[in-house]
């Protein structure tokens, strides 16, 4: 069983780079992924400092937004973007949480 997986800002950017977006004050992203015995759960972080957590509980296609408030001065740091995913659980083939941007 694995329990826990880091996407880190590359990543993130590099395979949903339009599912995130940055302004003063909020950061958003889109995330789907795939349940299994309860949907993927996530921390986002920024520079290391979590800025929020959600869990994307019904995982379809297009993708659920999370959208956290950050404060400017965390944003000017412009420190790496990470996604860590908090419940990662996998039982065999089919039977997998994982988290997707």
């Amino acid at each position: 069983m694995r329990h826990s997986a880091l996407f880190h800002s590359a990543a993130v950017f590099g395979l949903c780079l339009a599912g995130h977006s940055a302004e003063a004050g909020e950061i958003s992203v889109t995330l789907s992924g795939a349940a299994f015995e309860g949907g993927p759960a996530f921390e986002m972080a920024l520079g290391g400092t979590v800025v929020g957590s959600g869990t994307v509980e019904n995982p379809v296609p297009e993708g659920q937004t999370f959208t956290f408030a950050v404060g400017d001065d965390l944003l000017a740091t412009q420190g790496d973007l990470t996604l860590r995913l908090t419940n990662d659980y996998f039982a065999g083939e089919g039977q997998d949480r994982s988290l997707e941007c």
